[in-house]
């Protein structure tokens, strides 16, 4: 059985994680989340290698007062239990843009960069009185390079919402890993954008977002192929 038994017991690695961690923290003046690798040799010599560096700002504004503490089932849209990033808070939302599962798996790979795209032309069109406060939910990995995974925007495609909700799954046979918004993680925390993960297979964990009295944005409601082959988008 392998285990870390000898490498934290017999070495200094973890002095000198804490050295490290704290020196960066000194440097940003804030705690950090760090990605290293560790490559050990012979005689008990290793070498850490940093390969990514964070910062974890905390806002200290907008403190939370009294939440409600029974919200009826058929009032919440999502629940979430856990793989939550970012400062908790309470703001009104004035917009939901949801890409419904069922639809977005039936797609195509060239439709879902297709998809992509629309993403970003719906949150960033010109409007009188625009939102100032936008939920965005779609299964996947936000951000991902691979279609089959998730929806592969880029950041600034979706840099106006507030919250951005990730649905771990994507079809009976494929469940991808949860990427707590790796793909973007210092524009989410330098935003303040909150990020959250809904687990269908979760008991605690749902979207309920198929009310009759909300309204829906789905790809065959909001893009037509015309002859050229080029995208139209309503809402």
């Amino acid at each position: 059985m392998l285990t870390f038994e000898q490498l934290l017991s017999d070495t200094p690695f973890v002095t000198d994680m804490q050295d490290l961690l704290r020196i960066l923290q000194r440097s940003y003046d804030c705690p950090v989340d760090v990605e290293f690798t560790a490559n050990f040799f012979s005689h008990g010599e290793y070498k850490i290698n940093l390969v990514q560096c964070r910062p974890l700002q905390i806002a200290l504004e907008g403190a939370l007062g009294n939440l409600p503490s029974d919200v009826p089932a058929a009032d919440r849209v999502i629940e979430s239990h856990g793989a939550v990033i970012g400062r908790s808070r309470a703001i009104p939302l004035d917009r939901v843009v949801y890409i419904t599962p069922s639809l977005y798996g039936q797609l195509p790979i060239g439709e879902r960069y297709a998809l992509a795209r629309l993403i970003g032309q719906l949150l960033h069109r010109d409007e009188p009185q625009p939102p100032q406060s936008i939920l965005l939910i779609g299964l996947g990995r936000w951000g991902t390079k691979s279609p089959s995974l998730g929806v592969p925007v880029s950041f600034n495609e979706i840099d106006r919402v507030s919250v951005l909700c990730e649905i771990v799954a994507m079809r009976d046979d494929l469940i991808p890993d949860v990427s707590l918004g790796t793909h973007f993680f210092n524009d989410l925390v330098e935003m303040d954008i909150l990020y959250l993960a809904v687990f269908p297979g979760r008991k605690q964990d749902f979207c309920n977002y198929h009310s009759s009295s909300r309204r829906r944005i789905g790809w065959p409601n909001c893009c037509r192929r015309r002859p050229t082959g080029r995208g139209v988008a309503r809402d």
